[in-house]
């Protein structure tokens, strides 16, 4: 129950998020009922406020359902659970909501009709169409995020790390064991398998009419960026917290078997290598959601089609 809870209620909010997200963006006139440039247009001005607004709604929601989620889990699987599993989700079921209403948007792209179309021919990659720093960021912290995981469930001992030397056996919690990162886990992967779809739809969208190729390019790479940003927000938030709370847990136990008159495990010495680890992690992904400034293709753009 500890981790169907926070997992069903994530899943919920996911999927009522995306679900009104549709439901906004197809709320229009038909395919034939505005010209082509005109349902560019105002397709690009409501995508510009539902991803956000889904997601800071998720985050108000389980910030505001936290307390209540949490005791549940608390009662049932008692003090030495996973009892902070739904707060440790946040990040990445908002990131979910955010990068999820994004696919959407992008899926209710407006596509060329009418009987003759044409469209400019170039070659485009997921590359060429996202902003490399923000890539590099989003692969760096979410694989990272999935190795921490990994190495705290298998040193871990559920929920806590607990060590022992000679007669003395100290333990220090919370720390994320396999109650936590399989949940975790299961979030990441989701997000990540979602932040792909989500830049590959972009690549494959139609190209927006009466624009140059690299007004069309830029525009793509804003859309990517949005979702980069928030993508590695989560993960980059998700993975500095894990750390931080691994590294206090590690300062726990050699302090407790140093009290006891034990030596320190080597690794030990670890402990504040992976605090400053975690705040530096912390820093860097809030530091990458501000945007960039506006390109300067940017001031070029005809009358409609927002820049």
């Amino acid at each position: 129950m500890s981790i169907a809870l926070p997992l069903l209620v994530l899943a919920l909010v996911v999927v009522a998020a995306v679900l009104v997200a549709r439901l906004v963006l197809q709320g229009s006139p038909g395919p034939d009922a505005l010209p082509l440039p005109e349902r560019v247009a105002r397709h690009a001005r409501r995508t510009r406020w539902v991803p956000p607004t889904a997601g800071l709604l998720a985050a108000v929601v389980l910030l505001a359902a936290q307390p209540a989620l949490s005791s549940r889990v608390a009662r049932a699987v008692g003090p030495d659970g996973p009892t902070g599993l739904v707060l440790a989700l946040v990040p990445l079921a908002v990131g979910l909501v955010w990068v999820g209403a994004a696919a959407v948007a992008e899926r209710t792209w407006p596509a060329p009709d009418g009987e003759l179309r044409h469209a400019a021919l170039a070659p485009r990659s997921v590359a060429t169409t996202s902003p490399r720093l923000l890539r590099v960021l989003t692969a760096t912290w979410g694989g990272l995020l999935v190795a921490v995981l990994v190495t705290c469930a298998i040193v871990g001992d559920g929920n806590s790390l607990a060590v022992r030397s000679g007669p003395v056996t100290t333990s220090a919690g919370p720390f994320p064991g396999w109650a936590y990162g399989a949940p975790m886990l299961a979030a990441a992967l989701a997000l990540a398998g979602l932040t792909v779809l989500t830049l590959r739809l972009v690549r494959r969208r139609p190209a927006v009419p009466s624009i140059t190729p690299e007004q069309d390019a830029d525009l793509r790479r804003r859309t990517t960026g949005g979702a980069l940003r928030v993508a590695q927000a989560a993960f980059g938030l998700t993975l500095g917290g894990t750390t931080l709370v691994a590294g206090v847990a590690v300062h726990g136990v050699t302090s407790g078997l140093t009290l006891n008159g034990e030596p320190a495990p080597a690794w030990g010495a670890l402990a504040p290598w992976l605090v400053g680890a975690a705040w530096l992690v912390l820093l860097l992904a809030i530091a990458a959601t501000v945007p960039w400034p506006a390109r300067a293709a940017r001031a070029a753009y005809p009358a409609g089609v927002p820049a």
